[in-house]
This record gives C-alpha cells, sequence and structure tokens, in this order.
C-alpha cells in the first residue's frame, strides 16, 4: 500500500474510535444523570408516603388514645392520598418498598376498622410497617448513592 492510502486509513480508524469513545462517555454521562435523577424522585416519594403515612397514624393515634374512639371516626376518604402515595412507590420505588408501602396501607386500614380489643395489636403492627418502609427507603437510596 502506498503512504496516502495508509495515512487516509489512520485518519478514519483514528476518527471512528474518537467518535466512539464520545458516545460512550456520552452514554455513561446519561446514565450517571438518570441515576441520580431516578435517586431525587425515590427520595420525594418515599418521604411524601412516610409523611402522609404518618400524619395519618397519628391521627387515629389520637382518635384511640385521647378520644377514646368516642369521637367522630376519621372519614375513610383520608386515605385517599395514601393509595396515590403507594402508587407512586410502586411505579417509581422498588419492589421491596411498594410491597412494604401496600403493608403500611393495609396495616392502617386495619387500625382504623379495629374493634377495642385489637386496637394496641395494631397499632404497633401499623407502626413496625412504617418503620420496616422508612428502613427499607433508607436502603434503597444507599444504594443509589
Amino acid at each position: 500500500m502506498n503512504s496516502d492510502l495508509l495515512a487516509l486509513l489512520g485518519v478514519v480508524v483514528g476518527a471512528t474510535l474518537g467518535g466512539g469513545a464520545q458516545l460512550l462517555a456520552t452514554n455513561l454521562q446519561d446514565r450517571r444523570r438518570h441515576r441520580q435523577w431516578l435517586r431525587e424522585h425515590r427520595a420525594e416519594i418515599y418521604q411524601a408516603f412516610l409523611a402522609e403515612a404518618e400524619q395519618y397514624f397519628s391521627m387515629l393515634d389520637y382518635y384511640y388514645i385521647f378520644e377514646a374512639g368516642r369521637g367522630p371516626e376519621p372519614a375513610e376518604d383520608l386515605l385517599e392520598p395514601l393509595f396515590t402515595r403507594s402508587e407512586d412507590v410502586g411505579l417509581f420505588g422498588t419492589h421491596e418498598a411498594h410491597t412494604l408501602a401496600t403493608a403500611a396501607v393495609k396495616s392502617l386500614v386495619h387500625l382504623q376498622d379495629a374493634p377495642s380489643g385489637k386496637v394496641q395489636a395494631r397499632t404497633s403492627a401499623a407502626s413496625a410497617a412504617i418503620a420496616a418502609l422508612r428502613s427499607q427507603a433508607r436502603k434503597d437510596l444507599l444504594a443509589y448513592g
């Protein structure tokens, strides 16, 4: 081969390798940005669900402890935002977090419907379910840190 052809071939190979390296670097940067976005979004979703669950739990706790179940029962439609937050956890959270969020919602529903003899046990179960989700949320967010 003549030297001009070898020089041209070198330029083509060099440009191809350079372009490939640039594409790889861009792809890696996009993945990093997506992981960061997902981590931030998960943090917001987990925080919103936990805040809603704790607020509802506190309301039920007040109803059973301070009102001794004699006041007006908490309205069932107050659970609606919690169902919505649980769906968000299902969309953007991990499978484990969604399972725990669903368990937390169920435990709060069971607490709301608790007969007087089961309030203490169901209060403990709801508190444990919320704590389990909080722990899982920390694990999930550290895994994406």
